[in-house]
């Protein structure tokens, strides 16, 4: 049964984790993008900036199995420092729930990654790379 303070551990760590996704791959997107600037400009016969959106689209994948355990890692360690700042976690321990129950989301996050990141790699990747 998710209780209130489940679902609002849960919230702030979606909402963190969509934070740090959108931001470690566009940070990705942009080193890669500016490392390969000068081959997209050698391109003669075809539609740059339509090479350019489809060579990202391929390589999103591979982007999101990099940067998959370092976006968890930060949600994770974001979400414990806001709770920490606002005064959240001792009335927490001291309502008698567990720190590893307020953890909860977080093992979660790591397991459906890891899964995630599995299934990329087992069913995506080979197919890109053909």
């Amino acid at each position: 049964m998710m209780r209130l303070l489940d679902r609002y551990v849960t919230t702030l760590f979606a909402g963190a984790l969509a934070v740090f996704a959108a931001a470690f791959v566009a940070l990705f997107v942009t080193v890669d993008f500016a490392s390969n600037l000068g081959r997209f400009l050698e391109l003669k016969s075809v539609s740059i900036p339509r090479f350019v959106l489809w060579y990202y689209l391929l390589r999103l994948p591979m982007t999101v199995v990099l940067v998959l355990p370092m976006i968890v890692l930060f949600a994770s360690i974001f979400t414990v420092i806001k709770l920490q700042r606002t005064n959240e976690v001792l009335p927490i321990a001291a309502s008698g729930i567990s720190l590893r129950r307020m953890s909860r989301p977080f093992l979660v996050a790591a397991v459906l990654a890891a899964g995630g990141m599995a299934a990329l790699e087992e069913y995506v990747l080979p197919g890109l790379s053909a």
